[in-house]
This record gives structure tokens, C-alpha cells and sequence, in this order.
């Protein structure tokens, strides 16, 4: 199912272009698989250049009210903290504050923030979402994706069950058509 995708002249000009969105629509599972490969072809192309970030998510329906914005924020800042070789004095000081006497979590504004510093640190980033879905605090996930986007280097792949028409937020994309959905896929 993938193959196309990877091979197609939409995607290539999404990953050698800088600041791009590329967003299919399609069925949960087909959706899974095509982020996936997406995935392992980011990670072939630049696993081994610790100047460009790469960072998913895989979300599903069943987790649904444990997938909160402030969580899916820290958990792509967990994976380009990975990537680097040395923690940075940002992340540092987050985890200090936090962790000194009361072990708090820090906010989503806070987390944006660290976000934003980290990824100054790389010349590029790939973001990854597998099944985007309308949810509750998604404009504020997908604002600060856009932010990041707008501010470094960002590229964003977004797949989703639904027509991507809500994820309006990080349009400024051209279409792609995907060979077993309906709708097109857009960059």
C-alpha cells in the first residue's frame, strides 16, 4: 500500500523541501501501515544524522482520553531530546523545576517552549501523527505543530480517517491522491 506513496513525486518533494505538510486520509489500519513506513524511510534516509529530528506518533481510538495534547507535546520532545547527544540547558532546567521538591508536570505552554528550544538545535525535523482525529485540544496541538513548522525547518506528515479539511491549522499544502481512499492526500 505504501510503496506508491514513498515513490511518488509528492513525497520526495516532502522531504527534500523545507516547511511542508503532506496529509492522507484513509482507514485506520492502511493509515498505520503507510506511517510506518514513512517512519522506517525517514530513519533509513537520516538515522544516522543527529541534525535532523525525527519524531511520531501512533495514535488509535482505544486510547483516546489518555492521548491528551500536553502529553502527545511531551512525548514528541522525549523522542528529539533522544536524538541528541548532549541534554539541553532547557530541558534541564524544565526537569529541575519539576522535580526539586514536588514532582509536578509541566504545562503545555511550558512543554511548547522546550519544544521550541530543542528544535532550534536541529537543521531539520520530520513529525509524524498516524489516525489524527477531531478531539478535544486538537487546534492547540496542531497550532503549536504549525508554529513549529512556520519557525524551523519542520516537515509534518498527518494521516487521518477523516477528509483533513479540520486540520486547516497546517494547511498551506498541495494534494496527493491516495490510490485506495476517496480523498486526496495533501502537501
Amino acid at each position: 500500500m505504501s510503496r506508491w506513496l514513498l515513490d511518488s513525486a509528492e513525497f520526495v518533494t516532502w522531504v527534500e523541501a523545507e516547511k511542508q505538510v503532506l496529509t492522507c486520509p484513509g482507514l485506520e489500519y492502511d493509515l498505520k501501515q503507510t506511517t510506518s513506513r514513512v517512519v522506517d524511510e525517514l530513519v533509513t534516509r537520516f538515522g544516522d544524522d543527529e541534525s535532523v529530528g525525527i519524531a511520531y506518533l501512533y495514535l488509535e481510538n482505544s486510547h483516546e482520553g489518555q492521548q491528551k495534547p500536553v502529553d502527545l507535546l511531551a512525548s514528541l520532545l522525549r523522542q528529539l531530546i533522544q536524538r541528541r547527544s548532549v541534554l539541553p540547558d532547557s530541558i534541564q532546567s524544565l526537569y529541575d523545576k519539576h522535580n526539586k521538591d514536588e514532582r509536578t508536570r509541566p504545562s503545555f505552554n511550558e512543554i511548547s517552549l522546550a519544544t521550541r528550544s530543542v528544535a532550534s538545535l536541529y537543521s531539520r525535523i520530520f513529525i509524524l501523527f498516524n489516525y489524527l482525529r477531531k478531539h478535544e485540544g486538537q487546534d492547540a496541538l496542531l497550532s503549536e505543530l504549525s508554529k513549529l513548522r512556520k519557525m524551523y525547518r519542520t516537515n509534518i506528515f498527518v494521516t487521518s480517517e477523516y477528509d483533513a479539511g479540520p486540520m486547516r491549522i497546517l494547511y498551506g499544502n498541495v494534494q496527493l491522491k491516495t490510490p485506495s481512499y476517496p480523498y486526496p492526500c495533501r502537501r
